[in-house]
This record gives structure tokens, sequence and C-alpha cells, in this order.
């Protein structure tokens, strides 16, 4: 073997003088730096890991055919038909996969399976391949590790019809032919595929033989031809393109990422020569070039570029032999004058451009908040129609430079909440008060409803538990919304806390869900017209500095008058809180902001997330439906927040827990109403002012519960309500054990 390596190294020294010379900065010196017609440099070598960056990068040049123009580069036993610098790129000839399949036995009559593993080295199969497949009962698929389709990184099958004659020819699309894309970063592959003559009615004179490769895109032509040849050592030698990289490029070089996304392949910026990959690049003297002259006249090299001019007193192109000539002494004075004139003339024309320009942009802004303004009061007064209001007696109206000051210009310091649909200043307004200020994302116009309907809404609603809406401008194309500033974040930031350690304890808890039902009552059926929020849930709900509830964001909320049921929308609201029973119908009622503020309910008790999962959960699918199925064994305790249980009377956690499921029926009519809710809540709190004056645990029981009927018919029911002369709904006894 040592013999045959020598006489093979003896051979290329002794051939050197017939490789053409390359430039020395191209290859590690004393190495030849082509073989055949393939240029081969550095980081590429060829015979000696010496001229190569390491034995990865080794070539092999054989003579194939004892001709010295036979002389051929190999990698990995492939032929190399191309070595591309500037992409980082080297193309090797690959045969294919092959399958031939004996139709009268049934049987596989031979095969020959095509694998490559680059594992450990800097080579990567790039995506500029196509993974294709021909036959006529073929799923073929490429994997990383071994013939087997499990794991596949691409799969791909090939079915023909009754005759090869109706096959298109030049197109892959699964009829005779398929291709796929080759997944990024494959270093090893396996090329393999299941034949499935045995099991199709294929006629004996259609393709018996099935082929899987890799190929660049476009060098394969598919003909039906390929079809019907059925020798099993017929080559097909298609090329494949790899990604070669380096960990580092040398200095003032272009480290351009190579296509595998591992490591980088390098160039020479212009202005530059040189081999990036074994020395510096080095700037090329434009001047002092002899051949392919850059400049005839006064040349001023620079590092990667240079300057060219003509000499004092001439003009032309000094990039050009004889392109400059002297200027005369008449055009010179005519071309000073002409100067002096035009700078006068440019500094005049420039100061009325600008003057005139800042006039015209002033008075276009004026007429754009004036076009806006109208618009969106238009709109607005159509709002309060059924209210019989003038818009201006209800909400403030402030200019956009009013917002503007109060804002510093919507500075981006002053930002305190970023959501999917608005940006929330905090702002300072002329009377001193810190207000919120929501601007709008996107100027469309489901926005603009949105926001004016909010306003139209907010301006009527004056409750201790809803956030107040200080005003409104309507002089930017979505309306600017001016509300009460809130500064202790909202319910969600305190129940959901990253490292599990919720702040609110229980009894902070039940105020605010007491607090947030009143909200709801109040808007539910304080006014002429009802108010459906539509989108309850725990980040709409602000907390002030003594933890007070605030309810926010109507901008999705419908009104309707007292005498209807139900209004049909599109339905919206966020995933995880919305009713499903409004989701399938799009009919929305009470019921519908019941059902979401269950929900909340739900995150109050386990401080868990809507949309949870848990591995450990049986196959409930999320925190709603496993919460359902433990309260209905009256296990609901297991899921209880650990952070306030020991501060609670469980009794308490359990009326609320059934009441929570109550919330959450599937069926709106199985539901309480807001009232009810309300008043269960505001017995729950009473029972604890008094148990606060000693009063005996029968006492407080009788006030959390009411006196079962002495049929027991509601005994154990999750579903059952009774409602006593206040209108309220309690939960049995039974849940009280």
């Amino acid at each position: 073997m040592g013999s045959i390596v020598f006489l093979h190294l003896l051979m290329i020294s002794l051939l050197l003088p017939w490789f053409p010379k390359a430039a020395v900065s191209e290859v590690v010196e004393g190495c030849p730096s082509t073989c055949g017609e393939i240029n081969i440099n550095y980081p590429f070598g060829i015979g000696e890991s010496r001229c190569a960056m390491n034995e990865s990068y080794v070539i092999e040049c054989n003579n194939t055919l004892g001709y010295i123009s036979q002389w051929k580069p190999y990698y990995s036993d492939s032929e190399i038909t191309s070595i591309s610098m500037t992409t980082g790129e080297i193309t090797l000839l690959r045969d294919s996969s092959v399958r031939c399949f004996n139709y009268s036995t049934r049987t596989v009559i031979d095969d020959r399976i095509v694998s490559m593993d680059l594992s450990g080295t800097p080579f990567f199969f790039s995506t500029r391949n196509k993974f294709m497949v021909t036959g006529c009962a073929t799923l073929a698929f490429l994997t990383k590790n071994s013939s087997t389709i499990k794991g596949s990184t691409a799969i791909c099958s090939s079915v023909c019809p009754e005759t090869l004659e109706t096959v298109p020819n030049d197109t892959c699309n699964g009829i005779g032919c398929c291709e796929t894309n080759v997944a990024k970063g494959l270093q090893r592959f396996f090329l393999d595929f299941d034949s499935y003559y045995n099991i199709l009615d294929i006629e004996e004179k259609n393709s018996t033989c099935s082929r899987a490769f890799l190929a660049e895109e476009g060098t394969f032509q598919f003909n039906t031809s390929i079809l019907r040849e059925n020798d099993i050592d017929f080559k097909m030698n298609l090329p494949v393109v790899l990604d070669f990289a380096v960990d580092k490029c040398a200095n003032d070089t272009y480290n351009k990422p190579s296509a595998s996304g591992v490591g980088f392949f390098c160039s020479c910026p212009s202005g530059f020569q040189g081999n990036p990959y074994i020395h510096d690049c080095q700037d090329i003297d434009e001047c002092s070039l002899k051949e392919d002259k850059k400049c005839y006249y006064n040349c001023y090299n620079k590092r990667g570029s240079f300057d060219c001019s003509c000499p004092r007193g001439m003009e032309g192109n000094p990039k050009e032999e004889g392109g400059c000539r002297t200027i005369p002494l008449s055009k010179w004075l005519i071309g000073l004058a002409a100067s002096l004139s035009s700078g006068v003339f440019l500094t005049l024309s420039i100061g009325s451009i600008v003057f005139f320009y800042k006039r015209s942009k002033k008075n276009k802004m004026k007429r754009l908040k004036l076009k806006c303004f109208q618009e969106n009061y238009q709109l607005l007064q159509q709002k309060y129609i059924s209210f019989y209001e003038d818009p201006t007696e209800r909400a403030k109206m402030y200019t956009l430079k009013e917002i503007q000051k109060a804002t510093d210009h919507f500075d981006s310091s002053r930002i305190i909440g970023d959501g999917g649909h608005g940006i929330v200043y905090n702002g300072l307004l002329s009377d001193q008060r810190v207000a919120a200020i929501k601007l709008s994302k996107v100027k469309e116009e489901v926005d603009r409803d949105e926001f004016i309907n909010e306003i139209a809404l907010l301006s009527r609603t004056y409750h201790r538990n809803v956030v107040e809406l200080l005003g409104c401008c309507l002089e930017t194309e979505v309306p600017l919304l001016v509300y009460e500033f809130i500064s202790n974040g909202t319910l969600s930031d305190h129940i959901h806390v990253p490292d599990g350690s919720a702040k609110l304890c229980w009894d902070d808890r039940l105020r605010i869900a007491t607090e947030v039902t009143s909200s709801i009552v109040y808007i539910h059926s304080a006014s002429s017209n009802t108010i459906f929020h539509r989108d309850l849930k725990s980040a709409n709900i602000l907390l002030d500095e003594k933890l007070s509830a605030k309810l926010s964001d109507f901008g999705a909320s419908k009104s309707m008058t007292m005498d209807q049921t139900h209004i049909t929308a599109t339905v919206q609201g966020t995933v995880g809180y919305l009713d499903p029973e409004y989701y399938q119908s799009g009919k929305l009622t009470e019921k519908s902001d019941v059902y979401s503020l269950g929900v909340i309910f739900l995150e109050l008790l386990t401080g868990l997330k809507p949309t949870s999962f848990n591995d450990q959960w049986p196959e409930e699918r999320n925190l709603i439906s496993h919460f359902m199925i433990l309260l209905k064994a009256n296990q609901a305790d297991q899921i209880f927040d650990s952070s306030m249980v020991n501060e609670a009377e469980k009794e308490e956690l359990d009326v609320v827990a059934r009441l929570t499921g109550e919330c959450l029926h599937l069926k709106g009519e199985e539901r309480p109403t807001m009232k009810e809710i309300e008043s269960t809540l505001g017995r729950i709190r009473r029972s604890k002012n008094k148990q606060k004056g000693k009063i005996t645990r029968e006492e407080r029981t009788h006030l959390l519960s009411f006196e079962i009927r002495s049929n027991g018919e509601h005994s154990g029911s999750i579903s059952s309500r009774k409602q006593n002369s206040s209108g309220s709904f309690l939960p049995t006894q039974s849940f009280l054990r």
C-alpha cells in the first residue's frame, strides 16, 4: 500500500510541470494547483495533507484512462467536476440507489443501495440538491442513520398509469418521477426504498426498476426511457453539490456564513486579492498596474480602491488615455461666474423650497387632523344616537398637540404596555393628572371601530371597579384613548408569577373576584342598554395601589337594548376564555361573560393559566377540563394554588370551586346569572367578617349555605342551583362537607 502511495505522489511530482501554474497566493508552496481542468486552491490540496488545511480537504488526482488528458480529481471515491471558492461549494458525481423487481415471481431481483457519510468533515449536502425518485411503484426515503423509514428526513413516492406513453417527460410530479427538498445541515444519508410491485397490479411491459438519488437542482431531466431501463448496472452519475466551510477566515476578508449554517466560507472584498483561506487579502495597487491600467493621470492608491483625477487646469476623463484636455481661459472665467451666480441662486432656491415645504407640510397636517376628527366624530355620533346624547358632553376632547406634550411626543421611555393592537404610554396631562394613553398600532378600520366603541361605552360608565375614561383625541386616523392611570399592573401579572410565588393572598383574591363580578353586573344591568364585555380575562383586569380591581379594554364589547336576549356577532375573544356555546352559535348572551368570569375564578383558585397543560394530568387536555373532572370527584383541592391554601378556610374554597364549576358549564342555560354570582360571593365575604366576631362554625356554615330540601334532590350535583329570596345562587351543603 505504501509503495502505491509513493508511486502516486512520484507520478504527480513528475507531471507537475504539465499542470498550469497558479498564483503563489492560491496554494501552499510546492503543491500542484490543478488536476486536469479543475483548479485546486487552498484550503484544498492534492495528494499530501501538507498541501491542504487538514485531512478532510485532501483531493486525490487520478489518471483513470492512463492518459495525461484524463487526470481527474476525486473526493471520497467520487469524481469532482467543480470547486467554487466564491460560493463555498464542491460538486461531485454520484450514482443512484436501484432495486429491480421480477414481475413474474413478484420478488426483488437485485438492489444496490447508495450512501455517503461526511460526519467529522467540513462538508454538508447543499439544499440546492433535490432528493429524486423514478419508478412505477416506489416509495423511497432518505435517512441519516440507517436503511429504515423511521426517522426519515425526506420521503418521495412515484407511481405510473397503465401505459408509460401517458407519463409526461421533463417533470417530476409523482407520475413516474418524484422530487423533494433536502434538509439543511445534512451530513450523512442512506438512499433506500420500498417497491410495492407485489401490491399494485403493474403490467410487465412497464418499469420494474426503481431508482433513488440526490442531484443538483435542474441537472436531471426526466424521460420515460429511464423507467424502461431495467439494467441494475446502469450508471447515472449525477452532480451532487456539497457546501464546505472553515472555522474562521484571514483578516481583511468577507466572512460569509456557509449555506449549511455551520462555519464560514471566505472571499476577498473588491480592491483586494489573494486566497483568504491561506493568508490575509492584499490591497491591489491600481496605480502601479501595467496591464489593465486603471488611471492615466493623477492616481492616488487607497486601501481597497483608488482616486483618479486630471491635473490642475485640465478636464476630461482621467481613466482614459488622452482623456484630459487643457481648460481654455475664457471657459474658466465663464465657469467661475456661473458657479458664483449658481451658488447665490441655489441658496435662494433651497431657502424658498424649505420654507414652502414646511408651510405645506404644516397645512397638510392641519387638513389631515381635521379630516380625521370629522370622520371619527361622525362615527362617535352614530354610536350615541341610541343614547340621545352629544359625545362632547360625556368625553373630554383632547387635541393631538396636548397628547404629544403629555407623552413627550410618544417617547419610548414612557411606554408602559405593548399589546397586539395598541401601545400604552404614561402621560402627564395639563391639569397635572397622570394618565394612560392608548395608541393604536395598526391603522385599520377594525381598530378604529373598536376604539370608537370603547369611547362610546366607557364615557357612559361610572363604577369604582371600571377603569375611567378621561377623554379621547379624534385628530388621528384611529382615535387615542386617555384613561386614568392604574399603577399596579394586571391581575394576570399578580397571579402568574414566573417563579411560581403568587403575590395575592386568599382574602385579596376573594375580594377581587367580588369586585370584578360587581363591575360586570353594573355593565349588564345598570343602564338602559346592556353591555356584554366579550373579552373578559385576567389580563384585562387592572389593580391599583390598594389591589382594587378595575375592569378595562371594552374595544370588543357589544351593547343591546333591555328587551333583547342575545346578539348575533362575529366570534371574538381570547382562547381559553371564550364561551364554547358562543363560539359554536355566534350568539352572544350574558352567560358568555359568565363563562369567561368562571375561567378567571379558576385562575384565582389554581394560579394557572387556562391554556396550561401538564404531563402528570391523565388524558384531560387543559386546565378547565382537568378541573371539571376533579370537581366532579370532590378532588378539586388537588390543583389549588399552594401559596394561599393554608390561609383560606376549606369551606370557602369549596364554595368558590363549585361556583366556578357552575360558571364553566358548556350550556349557558345551566350557568348562574351575574347577580346570583355577586350575591354568593357577597355572602362568603360577609361570613368572613362575622367570623372575625367569633361566631361558631355551625353559624358560619349556615351563612354560606341554605337549607336543604327534605328530599335532597340537589345534593351532590355539580350543576344544581337554588335561588333564595334575594336572588342569590348558593351551592348545597354537601359541597361544604
